[in-house]
């Protein structure tokens, strides 16, 4: 898992690396990731993105920012992420 507040410290971040990370899901701060224009989640275990992540900050990027190579998970609950994606 991440910290909350990850990103808090060091404003000037524009660019995040979560690859490899095996995280199933990020939650973080919001008004700590105004300056990230780039973020790369590739090569995790999500099954999908907290609804608030996706609403309040990665559809704010331009789509080739947000990098999610990751394996498809699907059942009867991950329809609306897939469609995000």
């Amino acid at each position: 898992s991440l910290p909350y507040n990850l990103a808090c410290p060091f404003p000037s971040l524009s660019f995040l690396d979560f690859r490899q990370n095996m995280l199933s899901t990020i939650s973080l701060n919001m008004t700590c990731l105004e300056g990230i224009d780039s973020i790369d989640l590739s090569r995790n275990h999500f099954h999908q993105l907290d609804e608030n992540f996706r609403r309040n900050f990665a559809n704010h990027l331009p789509p080739q920012s947000l990098a999610m190579r990751n394996l498809y998970y699907c059942d009867c609950h991950s329809a609306d992420y897939i469609s995000w994606i």
